[in-house]
């Protein structure tokens, strides 16, 4: 079926073959669009606690369900409702010196956190300085692959796991963090990322014995924040007990495609070193703009322009494989086989089309 409807799109001959009219229409071969659909689907499952070992033993279900646990895990989680939270959050755009001395005289303790992300590494921050002038700085690397969200969200985990391992209660605390985002996530009353989840049940069991409230600040706008950050950039350069945090929903899905990429480009240059041919010469590789412009044509012209590129028209080398020709020399220059190659490179009687292109 899918490659009658890349026959029906492009008017091209029957013997063109499926490869190179995916390449040139930007398309994946079903097969690894359903390995792909495949994926995302058991993923779903796994993270919904649907997925049933014992009944998927068919070695395709087994194949998936490895892949999926060597690409990573993933971030989805079953869909929750937030009916309560025992935890203030305040996202209210403000900042000025007045309303920072008056905010400090009412907090007994304050900590700041900050996540940094940058292309090989990550890490969180955690900053406190109480009443009393004692210091708490923690710095821990997580895994790089981790959104600046999802950083700032596990520095807030592990804070609030931190006050409830030193048995913290009866406390009025407050978090700082530069994080809109995270607050905003933490927020909702509904979520299906799990590391959101984790976080918000931690902080409701620290906020059931003491007084929490998270709030947002600009970043560097406080002398804690700006420690807090150095922190969590000191942190980037250790390579000791990262802290794991799953994939973002969305590089998950990237890392799908990159991998299925992977394979597509694979078996076309399999193919192009098995058979060489025509196409793999003229066809370097997807090019979605460029696959725009050909469904645009009209079908003639795309007929002919597909023709070209795969070496599949009515020369007398293809219509040779349908019924004996004889002669196979060129109808134009005489001089060599006549073949899609031969047309557009080298036959002399097309020299000035050749030239005016």
């Amino acid at each position: 079926v899918h490659r009658q409807v890349l026959l029906m799109i492009t008017g091209a001959r029957s013997t063109t073959p499926s490869l190179a009219l995916n390449e040139l229409l930007s398309l994946n071969p079903l097969s690894i669009e359903l390995k792909k659909r495949a994926l995302l689907c058991c993923n779903r499952l796994k993270a919904q606690e649907n997925w049933n070992v014992e009944k998927r033993q068919h070695h395709g279900h087994l194949d998936i369900e490895k892949l999926l646990s060597k690409l990573g895990k993933s971030d989805l989680a079953p869909h929750s409702d937030i009916t309560e939270n025992f935890f203030e959050i305040s996202i209210d755009d403000w900042f000025d010196p007045e309303q920072e001395l008056e905010l400090r005289e009412k907090v007994e303790d304050e900590w700041f956190v900050d996540g940094s992300v940058n292309r090989d590494s990550a890490g969180i921050g955690i900053f406190n300085c109480n009443k009393f002038g004692a210091k708490t700085e923690i710095s821990i690397p997580v895994t790089k692959t981790c959104t600046p969200s999802q950083a700032e969200m596990k520095a807030i985990e592990i804070w609030a796991e931190k006050c409830i391992e030193d048995n913290v209660t009866g406390q009025r605390l407050t978090l700082f963090s530069d994080s809109r985002s995270a607050l905003i996530e933490l927020k909702k009353k509904y979520t299906d990322k799990r590391t959101t989840e984790m976080c918000n049940k931690t902080l409701n069991k620290l906020g059931a014995k003491n007084q929490i409230k998270l709030t947002w600040i600009r970043k560097n706008s406080m002398e804690g924040n700006s420690k807090a950050d150095e922190l969590a950039k000191l942190a980037e350069d250790r390579t000791t007990r990262i802290v794991e945090v799953p994939l973002a929903q969305k590089l998950f899905k990237n890392k799908i495609d990159e991998y299925l990429e992977h394979i597509r480009k694979t078996k076309w240059k399999e193919w192009g070193s098995r058979k060489k041919p025509h196409a793999v010469d003229f066809i370097k590789d997807m090019n979605i703009k460029k696959s725009k412009i050909l469904i645009n044509m009209k079908k003639n012209d795309l007929r002919d322009y597909v023709s070209c590129a795969t070496g599949h028209g009515k020369d007398k080398y293809r219509l040779n494989m349908i019924f004996e020709l004889g002669s196979l020399t060129c109808r134009l220059c005489g001089e060599d086989t006549e073949d899609m190659r031969h047309l557009i490179l080298n036959c002399s009687v097309l020299d000035d089309e050749r030239e005016n292109i």
